[in-house]
């Protein structure tokens, strides 16, 4: 007896030339792997990662799909980790604004790209415009996520230490 995988594995809709999709374990996996590269000691590996997986991301996927999104703000990560705070600062600065419009401005993970951009803006010399952003973030989180968020928490210490660094006004 033959077994039709086409139609058992429903993949009759396929039209001719169409690429597969994905599936999820697979991109999740490789970012995995490149975030791993980078806390192991290889920001510039890290970033060849992400940019691989981005640039299959970006004809597989639709353009705020999650992991898209996920993959450009730690590719901005790893680009700050890899002596590069401009570069970082300019990819998120897109990424923020695409959250904004599209989940909008107070989505996690737009509060989240908020938060990133402004600790890579403070490595990049502005530690009192780090300051000032990080004072109006942790307004806008604790109204939104509450005081006691791990995110707030975490924009709160970023604040203290960038007021240490930034020195009296």
């Amino acid at each position: 007896m033959a077994v039709d995988l086409e139609a058992s594995s429903g993949a009759t809709d396929r039209s001719a030339g169409a690429l597969p999709q994905l599936e999820p374990p697979v991109p999740s996996a490789r970012h995995g792997l490149a975030w791993w590269r980078g806390k192991a000691g290889d920001p510039s590996g890290a970033v060849a990662d992400f940019e691989e997986l981005l640039a299959d991301q970006v004809r597989l996927l639709d353009t705020f799909d999650p992991q898209r999104l996920a993959t450009r703000h730690a590719l901005a990560h790893w680009r700050g980790e890899a002596g590069e705070p401009g570069r970082a600062v300019a990819l998120l600065t897109e990424l923020l604004a695409d959250q904004t419009g599209n989940l909008g401005p107070e989505h996690p993970d737009t509060l989240k790209t908020r938060h990133s951009l402004v600790q890579r803006r403070g490595e990049a010399g502005e530690p009192g415009r780090a300051v000032a952003l990080l004072t109006e973030l942790l307004a806008d989180q604790t109204s939104i996520l509450g005081p006691e968020h791990p995110h707030t928490r975490a924009t709160r210490n970023a604040l203290a230490d960038w007021l240490s660094r930034a020195g009296p006004s």
